[in-house]
């Protein structure tokens, strides 16, 4: 009986040494995924010049709109906003289309006559248009960066 609760204990000292390897190994092999995440995020996240430029936001989530407008404020921009018709009507969208440098439309949480006719008033006014797949802070952190990398934006606009 002696024998084998030695036999057992060896075993289970064992297996921790093969487990405490794994997880060495598991270690050397993470930190380049980890780096790039850090890296990718550091981007989302990094306050970019905006250079005073307004961006008009069309449509969203009322709730998130502080924060929207803290991520460009930080970053030396004004948002304008407009609801994307579900209270203030399509036809002032005109006048902040004309003092926006860019528009930016997340297209899940805005009226479809919204989104067409902003489009086609980037379109006439020659603004850049920005369509967001979801109205998400994230979403809109990673366009604010792209606004910066040559000074335009228009690596992130469609007109």
């Amino acid at each position: 009986m002696d024998a084998l609760h030695r036999r057992v204990a060896s075993e289970r000292m064992r297996a921790r040494h093969a487990e405490a390897e794994v997880e060495r190994l598991r270690r050397l092999l993470d930190p380049p995924a980890a780096q790039l995440r850090r890296t990718a995020a550091a981007e989302t996240n990094a306050p970019t010049d905006l250079g005073g430029r307004a961006i008009l936001y069309v449509g969203g989530r009322t709730k998130s709109l502080p924060h929207l407008r803290a991520a460009v404020e930080t970053r030396n921009g004004c948002l304008l906003h407009h609801d994307g018709g579900f209270e203030q009507t399509t036809r002032c969208l005109e006048g902040l289309v004309e003092r926006a440098d860019v528009v930016v439309c997340p297209v899940d949480c805005v009226s479809h006559d919204a989104c067409l006719r902003v489009k086609g008033l980037c379109r006439r006014m020659g603004k850049p248009f920005v369509p967001m797949r979801s109205a998400g802070a994230t979403s809109f952190a990673r366009i604010l960066h792209s606004f910066g990398q040559d000074g335009s934006g228009e690596d992130a606009a469609h007109h």
